[in-house]
């Protein structure tokens, strides 16, 4: 007041808007689409404007009108509407708070966000995979269906010539079949059920083993044996097995447990048992008729023992992990987990890649060179994996589950390191039938040719071959 009085310059100040401000009074259709954090939104959706039939003194045209309302998609409901004298005596509406509480929930769960479609192809972010043609020969055709056991069949291996195939059946009879034509050529009567056989080539002689209860049977195929000579005998007391030879190159190897698998090393002379019971994992040499333990004390229980293909290495398979021993130096090379309960597992030819078989029905590709974890999770079968096997020529590998289906995969690795291998599934085969919650048991690739070998629990194998 002294200031005006004086007629002195007054510099008024002007009120700055803050930059947070909420504009109030704004009208509805004036409002931005832009949110104060810069994120876009949509507005909150209208209620619907009432009509002359909401009116409580509607025009004369609506007065006393039936309105049919839909309540739901069946119960149908008429309104009587009449003009009132006011609106203090218009009653109550019944719907009010309901109809409230919906328009909340609308407000309240509506997303109000304005996205963005990401405008893209699916080749874009799916792998750039080759065609099924250009990744043939693969086995896509049954080609043959063997005949002759009256169980279900455990275990085949095929020789590696390619000419002839050993199968062991739950009936305790050991058949050796011809490959081009699916004749028995000889069988063999066992004492017990043979849980699995395989070839092995020694001093040029073609050794069947089988697992036979208590004991591992060794077989020449090339000379005769008669009935009594494979009688079995009863198992040893202590811990370390017992070699017994008979007439025409029969060698017993008798455990203090039933053996469950047996493995052969490439050159042919060494083989590994697994025996649940005692101790695990047994070497023995058929040149020399010695054993030797592998683990003194062996707490794990241990799922598949393999031999490595080029390197003095075993493979042990526990229930989740998967060991790497070197048997010259003594000391475990690596240790890798698969993170599911292990069923089987196959060495790649090359020595750097094995495939383990799960009872979840997945696959896991390992990488020895690399990662602790596996490479590659497949999830290919419904039920257990049974058995997996890769061909020693082309880059195909197999597994066989109880769900009755055998998958085919391409399985190429690189020579270059910097390359991952280039895993593609290719084939899924059914031949056979389900019996007493069991599929296909086992299989085997033909040493040559891009053919497959099942065996099922319907007492069939069954050969896949490549199709034109």
């Amino acid at each position: 007041m002294r200031g005006l009085r004086r007629k002195a310059s007054i510099q008024l100040l002007e009120n700055s808007p803050a930059d947070n401000q909420k504009l109030i009074w704004i009208e509805e259709q004036n409002r931005t689409s832009e949110r104060n954090d810069g994120r876009a939104c949509l507005p909150a959706p209208k209620v619907k404007l009432p009509t002359n039939i909401d009116s409580y003194n509607p025009p004369p045209e609506y007065d006393c009108a039936e309105v049919v309302k839909s309540i739901g998609h069946s119960v149908v409901q008429k309104i009587d509407l009449g003009s009132q004298v006011a609106l203090r005596a218009v009653p109550s509406y019944s719907d009010f708070v309901t109809e409230r509480f919906q328009r909340c929930l609308d407000l309240y769960l509506c997303p109000r966000v304005l996205r963005t479609r990401l405008n893209f192809q699916q080749s874009d972010i799916l792998p750039s995979l080759p065609t099924t043609k250009e990744l043939k020969p693969f086995p896509s055709l049954q080609s043959l269906t063997f005949f002759g056991h009256s169980d279900k069949v455990l275990s085949v291996a095929v020789h590696i010539s390619g000419q002839w195939l050993i199968s062991g059946s739950a009936d305790s009879i050991l058949r050796m079949w011809e490959v081009s034509t699916g004749r028995c050529i000889r069988s063999w009567q066992l004492a017990e059920s043979a849980s699995c056989v395989a070839w092995s080539s020694h001093d040029g002689k073609n050794i069947v083993s089988v697992c036979v209860g208590c004991s591992l049977v060794l077989l020449n195929t090339q000379k005769e044996c008669s009935r009594d000579n494979m009688i079995l005998n009863e198992r040893v007391s202590n811990d370390m097995p017992s070699w017994e030879e008979r007439k025409n190159d029969i060698v017993f190897v008798h455990h203090i447990a039933p053996v469950e698998r047996v493995s052969w090393h490439h050159k042919g002379d060494y083989f590994a048992t697994l025996v649940p019971k005692g101790n695990n994992i047994l070497v023995h040499s058929l040149s020399r008729r010695t054993t030797r333990p592998v683990f003194q004390q062996q707490n794990v229980p241990i799922q598949r023992a393999v031999f490595h293909v080029s390197r003095p290495w075993l493979i042990v398979s526990t229930r989740s992990k998967v060991y790497l021993y070197d048997l010259h130096r003594q000391f475990l090379v690596k240790k890798m987990s698969s993170g599911s309960s292990i069923s089987c597992i196959a060495t790649h030819f090359g020595g750097d890649n094995i495939i383990v078989g799960c009872s979840n029905g997945r696959l896991a590709w390992f990488d020895m060179d690399f990662s602790d974890t596996p490479y590659r999770v497949l999830a290919s079968h419904h039920s257990t994996v049974k058995s997996v096997a890769f061909h020693r020529r082309y880059p195909l590998f197999a597994s066989v589950s109880d769900d009755t289906t055998a998958q085919i995969f391409y399985g190429l690795v690189y020579s270059e390191i910097e390359k991952n291998a280039l895993i593609v599934p290719v084939k899924v085969l059914r031949s056979h039938a389900l019996k007493d919650c069991e599929g296909i048991l086992d299989c085997d690739f033909h040493p040559a040719q891009p053919w497959l070998f099942t065996a099922g629990a319907d007492c069939t194998i069954v050969c896949f071959c490549d199709g034109v």
